[in-house]
């Protein structure tokens, strides 16, 4: 049986290496139980977890064979993958993104941030910070701290620690520690128009057996101060995040460049890696690397809806989540670090995307996001 799966495996490659301008093969095992193969119009060969929902999104009924009691199968190292060259499958209404429900738990929560298997959902305030397993698709642990009731301004109701943007860095403040630093984007106070972001340290216990955290403390240990807001650096409401890949740090921020007031303009700013030698870390206008806008908002929808949401950076690509339901405003914004510009614009909320999405992040190969007291739901692009 292990020779029929094998000589089906590399028969349906050397097809596809003659003929992938026609057809790719898709090698699928589901459950580490069943070998499904499968032929249609897709961008390379895919091995992949979990069937209903590819099957749903993507092919429908199209089985070829399908053969049962194989325990497992793995990507032969030899094999090499052959790219589509037909035409662009479907993913979606808007023919580039499809999305489903990964995990029905719903947590309140201001923005999330993943590392290997954990998802960590951080509340306004900083009030707590849940510890999720991704791949029990359960809770751990949750973490509750007093909340900072601080507002930006004596006049104001507004939170001063809204945890707006939450991001895993490369450093780790122990090289013990089991996660590196957690990062999180505050509002800026107004007497120094400097917004901030306070570095947290997760200190995850595991059970008796060793098998699984059950308990989290939390430790801060550095506050980084953004550049002074300016109309000519537009750090207006500006969110955090650092490329794992090589330490850069990122702002994501709203502001017009020529009337602070009108926040019509969403720009990118880059920094230099921030090391750890100061607890307190102050930037300035001469520490930006790189800054521009990538677009500009629409100034007739409710502006308050415009407000940037969580964000991650995969392989030189800025994913912004944008909007809620309520003011008829949900984007994904895809931003191309390298070329500075923004390569693709979803709106979500006109696909049916239907809750604010908190935050964006990568868990393996799949960009999940998650939405505050809602589902955790997966995202696939072409």
């Amino acid at each position: 049986m292990k020779f029929i799966v094998l000589t089906i495996i590399f028969l349906g490659v050397f097809i596809c290496s003659l003929k992938a301008q026609e057809k790719a093969m898709l090698f699928e095992r589901n459950n580490g139980k069943t070998v499904a193969v499968r032929k249609s119009e897709i961008d390379s060969i895919v091995f992949t977890k979990e069937t209903t929902l590819i099957k749903k999104l993507y092919w429908q009924d199209d089985v070829v064979k399908e053969i049962d009691d194989y325990v497992d199968m793995t990507c032969p190292e030899n094999m090499n993958l052959t790219p589509y060259s037909g035409e662009a499958i479907t993913l979606g209404k808007d023919n580039n993104y499809g999305y489903e429900v990964y995990a029905s738990d719903s947590y309140g929560h201001q923005s999330s941030a993943a590392y290997g298997k954990y998802l960590f959902l951080v509340k306004d305030k900083l009030a707590s910070i849940v510890m999720y397993n991704l791949e029990t698709k359960c809770p751990v642990a949750t973490c509750n701290m007093t909340p900072h009731n601080e507002t930006v301004s004596s006049s104001s109701s507004t939170v001063l620690y809204h945890c707006n943007q939450s991001t895993f860095g490369t450093l780790k403040y122990d090289e013990s520690d089991p996660f590196p630093l957690l990062y999180i984007s505050q509002r800026g106070p107004s007497s120094n128009k400097r917004c901030f972001i306070t570095v947290m340290r997760l200190k995850p216990t595991l059970n008796g057996s060793g098998t699984e955290y059950n308990s989290l403390t939390v430790e801060q240990v550095q506050t980084i101060y953004l550049p002074a807001m300016s109309n000519s650096n537009a750090l207006g409401n500006a969110n955090f995040t650092i490329d794992s890949q090589t330490g850069y740090c990122y702002t994501y921020s709203r502001n017009n460049t020529s009337s602070q007031a009108n926040y019509l303009h969403c720009r990118v700013t880059k920094f230099a890696p921030i090391g750890l030698s100061s607890s307190t870390v102050y930037l300035y206008d001469k520490d930006i690397l790189d800054s521009y806008e990538i677009f500009t908002l629409d100034g007739k929808k409710n502006i308050s809806a415009e407000n940037m949401q969580g964000a991650f950076i995969w392989n030189d690509k800025l994913y912004i989540s944008q909007g809620y339901p309520s003011c008829n405003f949900i984007y994904l914004r895809i931003v191309d670090l390298k070329q500075r510009k923004l390569i693709n614009d979803i709106d979500l909320l006109g696909n049916g995307f239907p809750y604010e999405p908190e935050g964006f992040f990568r868990y393996g190969n799949h960009i999940l996001a998650s939405c505050n007291n809602a589902p955790i739901y997966e995202f696939h692009f072409e």
